[in-house]
């Protein structure tokens, strides 16, 4: 058993929605490999803070419909770091298909109230380890 990547196995199956993503490379865009709505919404790409909140809004996708999404590419700015870690996290829509402020387009929680959202690293360009 894994036990290194629990977000994958349990996180991601509580509650109706649920994403994943690997692994990324630096520059100016995030590759979400698949997202499950149980309501149309976002994914939105957060810096994360020195202890490990979330930070600014750094890109977001288009609407998504309810339901399941794959390899949704969102660009970002200012491009992914080498090394630096960010989140993904689900937002839902307040009806107007645009992603606004996020009081207007809350994060989506889980039964525990949780917030859904998946920690990413981003790796060397071009390695070719593995």
């Amino acid at each position: 058993q894994n036990l290194q990547e629990p977000t994958s196995s349990g996180v991601l199956l509580e509650g109706g929605s649920t994403i994943n993503i690997d692994e990324q490379e630096s520059g100016d865009s995030v590759l979400i490999n698949l997202v499950v709505l149980d309501k149309a919404g976002f994914v939105v790409i957060h810096t994360l803070t020195t202890d490990g909140k979330p930070g600014e809004v750094i890109g977001h996708s288009e609407i998504l419909e309810k339901g399941q999404n794959e390899n949704i590419e969102i660009e970002v700015d200012p491009t992914l770091k080498t090394g630096q870690s960010y989140l993904a996290m689900l937002h839902g829509d307040d009806g107007d298909k645009d992603f606004g402020t996020e009081k207007e387009d809350a994060p989506l929680k889980d039964e525990e109230e949780n917030i859904i959202s998946m920690k990413f690293i981003v790796k060397k360009q071009s390695s070719l380890e593995e």
